[in-house]
């Protein structure tokens, strides 16, 4: 289970000293993220209801775009290519999976979307050779019920357009 450990903002701070994250507001409480981390805050005093944070194995720190939610339940990408689910009311990790390896040059740096019982999540790559993707993820189990290329892989249609990497 990852440690907490303070979390600061400013110049050489992890992310870069950017809160990138569009806020979810629930029932009086702002939910936010930053690369590794998540936050629940009382929107009326500012008071830290719980902070999470994700021991990281590397990845691209730019930034986190935000958080999904369904239910009880937030999800967050980390950096190093995992989507966690959090329990909303404690911040307490449910379960985390790995949807692509870090080594890979995959990055996430997205707000998990959530339709009906689908978390959509996404990595980015740098083409052909490390494809992007959408996947959908069961917001139960974590487990994934699909995934679709950005761009054609070989042998699929339209993989004639793509230009050799």
């Amino acid at each position: 289970m990852p440690e907490a450990v303070p979390f600061r903002l400013g110049p050489g701070a992890l992310g870069g000293g950017f809160l990138k994250s569009t806020p979810l507001m629930v029932n009086g409480v702002l939910y936010f993220s930053a690369p590794d981390h998540a936050w629940a805050v009382d929107a009326r005093t500012g008071k830290e209801i719980w902070h999470y944070f994700w021991k990281t194995t590397g990845g691209d720190h730019i930034g986190n775009r935000g958080l999904g939610m369904w239910g009880r339940w937030l999800y967050l990408e980390t950096p190093d290519g995992f989507i966690v689910s959090l329990d909303a009311a404690t911040g307490k990790e449910r379960w985390h999976k790995q949807i692509a390896d870090v080594k890979a040059e995959y990055f996430a740096t997205t707000s998990p979307i959530v339709i009906g019982n689908h978390v959509i999540v996404g990595l980015s790559g740098d083409a052909l050779d490390v494809p992007a993707w959408l996947e959908s993820r069961d917001p139960e189990t974590g487990d994934v019920q699909w995934k679709w290329y950005t761009t054609p892989r070989a042998g699929e249609p339209g993989i004639e357009t793509w230009p050799d990497a």
